[in-house]
């Protein structure tokens, strides 16, 4: 389904999180393109290079959502493209600079020339979450389905969906700088039955790499805890936590309900943190699935242009496509849980476009 969201003034932010894989071809012995035989359809990326949210802009200058949705358009889960309501015609893209990563789209909507300027805001390094996952956002809502009394966590689930071969959830801890802590992870696994499928490696810094097999070691929706000793050794205040798929595994999907983080000094009991009855007395209590990853601010800095010598006027539209629950209020357009899109103009509302549908394939 295609939603058109239609604003007064074209200038809009959106928070998206990304994963993708990038290529280009050079002709051999120079430094130069070769843009014989480029693609028909492409994404450029604008994220810095280290950033772990990846962010895509398509070739009609729509930005994507997370990857790896067999059912989102073009397997995103979610785009959001600024367009003319009758459909305006693409005629080039490019990049502003390889220095700086700003797409430049042009297209023509009945005259009017648009041109896109989308970009990445730098984040700043001061907009540090307690705890921020890295990987993708990726969850399972009441997957586990735990047959046990247990805290609330371990009914969803974080999805480390494969990709690229390996499946993988992270996560990025705010600690005291070279600080040492007991760390809790919890597991429920809610779809095999049998030990030996769904195996998988805790990688905790200050840690040695830990093996697990939840069914195996706890037993099918059933919940269960594994503590690891942790430790900031790099000394930059970020305790670095990752659940990866052992080399081995017949199911290379990964999944973790809960953590805690705990002093060094506290012995909890397995028994008393999937109760929950820990929850208010460690340093860190995180259902998985509620982990949002870090906040990225996109700009589209958007200029129309009269081709004509007639008077025009111009009603830019926002369209939606993805599976993604989209909701209008106060002003903003919030898409999922973590996506936000708001203008410097308020916006007007949102309806269904009947006339120009957009193919999830």
């Amino acid at each position: 389904m295609t939603n058109i969201i239609r604003p007064k003034n074209i200038l809009w932010t959106v928070f998206l999180f990304f994963n993708t894989r990038f290529c280009f071809s050079l002709q051999q012995n120079s430094l130069q393109v070769n843009h014989k035989y480029s693609p028909p359809w492409w994404q450029t990326l604008i994220g810095m290079p280290d950033d772990p949210v990846k962010t895509l802009v398509g070739k009609e200058g729509q930005l994507f959502g997370d990857y790896g949705y067999r059912e989102g358009p073009r397997r995103f889960s979610f785009s959001i493209q600024l367009d003319s309501p009758e459909g305006a015609v693409w005629e080039s893209q490019k990049l502003y600079s390889a220095k700086v990563p700003l797409i430049q789209t042009i297209k023509n909507g009945n005259g009017i020339q648009i041109e896109e300027n989308t970009f990445l805001q730098i984040p700043s390094d001061t907009q540090v979450s307690n705890i921020v996952r890295t990987d993708s956002r990726h969850t399972l809502t009441n997957w586990s389905k735990p047959l046990t009394e247990c805290d609330s966590a371990f009914r969803d689930v974080a999805f480390g969906r494969i990709i690229g071969g390996q499946g993988l959830v992270e996560f990025h801890i705010k600690v005291v700088a070279g600080g040492s802590y007991r760390l809790a992870l919890g597991f429920c696994e809610g779809e095999r039955e049998e030990g030996g499928i769904r195996l998988m490696e805790i990688h905790a810094e200050g840690a040695s790499k830990k093996e697990i097999d939840p069914v195996s070691d706890f037993g099918y929706r059933t919940p269960g805890i594994y503590m690891v000793e942790v430790k900031d050794l790099n000394h930059d205040g970020i305790l670095n936590v990752f659940v990866k798929n052992a080399p081995q595994a017949k199911d290379r999907n990964v999944i973790i309900n809960g953590i805690w983080l705990f002093r060094k000094n506290q012995s909890p009991t397995t028994a008393s943190i999937i109760s929950g009855k820990e929850n208010n007395q460690c340093e860190l209590y995180a259902p998985c699935a509620s982990v949002n990853m870090p906040e990225r601010v996109y700009h589209n800095l958007v200029k129309v242009r009269n081709k004509t010598s007639s008077k025009k006027i111009f009603q830019p539209v926002l369209r939606y496509a993805g599976i993604e629950q989209i909701d209008f209020h106060n002003q903003r357009v919030q898409v999922g849980r973590e996506t936000t899109i708001t203008s410097s103009i308020p916006l007007k509302n949102i309806h269904e476009d009947s006339v120009k549908k957009i193919l999830i394939v």
